[in-house]
């Protein structure tokens, strides 16, 4: 019996007994059907932050991965006790690195209780990590900006981070 390079898949050899081929083609057809069936699944998973504190907030989050690309999608919910010190930023949930740093790889959405939507974006940060940013006007440029614990808008409870990201996995 021989098995593939990649999932170590049992298959028959030329130089196998029949009996032996038709239950090496019975595995085969087994182990395909296991990985196919998590193919793309939807995994829930709480996000590692790096500047911040989720406290009493609460967060739904999840991941899926299909060959090198990982998507996922989201939201934090500010509680009371929640606090960002410094630039937010998420570590990725699965994989050891982003290919192509430093380039937008999903939308954002901050969404302020009872006030304003504000329109930003997720960029790569460095090997595993991932900058949430927002876009500012300066003159007639628009800039973009980390987001802070007052900026866009200083966050108090019930406000909201919303993403959905695609990035190819190195």
């Amino acid at each position: 019996m021989g098995t593939t390079p990649t999932y170590s898949w049992p298959y028959p050899e030329s130089s196998d007994y029949v009996a032996d081929g038709a239950t090496a083609i019975e595995n085969l057809a087994d182990a395909i059907d296991t990985t196919v069936a998590g193919l793309g699944e939807w995994v829930s998973f709480t996000p590692s932050w790096n500047n911040f504190t989720i406290g009493n907030g609460s967060e739904i989050w999840y991941y899926s991965v299909v060959n090198e690309m990982l998507f996922i999608s989201g939201r934090t919910t500010w509680g009371s006790t929640t606090s960002l010190s410094g630039a937010l930023q998420m570590e990725i949930p699965y994989g050891t690195g982003i290919m192509n740093l430093s380039q937008p790889v999903g939308s954002a959405n901050y969404n302020q209780s009872g006030g304003s939507n504000y329109v930003g974006f997720v960029t790569t940060a460095g090997g595993t990590t991932l900058g949430f940013r927002e876009f500012n006007v300066s003159g007639s440029l628009i800039e973009q900006a980390n987001i802070f614990a007052g900026s866009p808008f200083t966050w108090g409870t019930d406000d909201q981070i919303r993403a959905t990201m695609t990035l190819r996995l190195t």
